[in-house]
């Protein structure tokens, strides 16, 4: 598709404007290097760094507690002064006694092979031993949960009695209930026959005492008489004997 000319104009500003943005993030990231640079070596220039070998610390194994004999190779002593010359210090070795050496280190590290594999095999017991002891640990766990289970079954029967024997109380309570309502209302019953009794034997009672009361009172009328005719009968006698 042709462009026109003002899809031209703005084409070439969109061009200048990315220019522009891609100068700008240059020159930005050339001033980030640069203000790093500077506070590395202290100077645009690199004068007075601060990375200097004078101010790296020295690095030794026996700064490190780690136990071990170790023989460390030093790159240093052993380095030959001379590229054309037999000047290093490392001793002198034969091709034999080098192959031999060689095959007994060979030998050796096969001896490593076989205490690898012997610790790798250890490494698998104690793992199934784990496996074994956890498998132990389940079983005692399942014992002990079927042992509160049957813990808690017997306190189920227990509980279970506990009721049937409350049950059998609470009949007997009632059963004496009802045998003392029994009584209860028998005793009621019995209240106003008693109540009749003991009014018949006050009435009786009375009825003596009125019966006592009337031989006293004919007693002392018959006594009375009885004096007052023996009066009379000695006043007869007295007037006769004056005649």
């Amino acid at each position: 598709m042709a462009l026109t000319p003002r899809d031209s104009r703005t084409e070439k500003t969109k061009t200048s404007k990315t220019r522009s943005s891609r100068t700008k993030s240059g020159n930005v990231v050339t001033d980030a290097v640069d203000a790093v640079t500077s506070a590395v070596t202290g100077n645009d220039d690199g004068s007075g760094s601060i990375i200097s070998n004078n101010n790296l610390t020295s690095f030794d194994l026996s700064h490190i507690g780690h136990g071990l004999t170790i023989q460390t190779f030093d790159t240093n002593a052993n380095l030959s002064p001379s590229l054309y010359e037999d000047l290093s210090p490392l001793p002198r070795t034969s091709k034999l006694d080098a192959d031999r050496a060689v095959e007994s280190i060979e030998e050796k590290k096969q001896t490593l092979r076989i205490i690898q594999s012997n610790l790798s095999l250890n490494q698998e017991v104690v793992r199934t031993g784990v496996s074994n002891e956890k498998l132990i640990g389940n079983v005692i766990d399942f014992a002990t949960a079927k042992t509160n289970n049957q813990s808690k079954f017997i306190g189920y029967q227990a509980a279970g009695v506990n009721l049937s024997t409350a049950e059998v109380k609470l009949q007997q309570a009632k059963e004496r209930h009802a045998q003392e309502s029994i009584a209860l209302g028998g005793m009621k019953d019995l209240t106003p026959l008693i109540e009749e009794e003991w009014d018949q034997k006050k009435k009786l009672k009375q009825s003596r005492i009125e019966d006592l009361r009337a031989s006293v009172y004919i007693a002392n009328a018959k006594i009375e008489q009885a004096m007052s005719q023996a009066q009379n009968n000695d006043i007869a006698q007295v007037a006769n004997s004056v005649d």
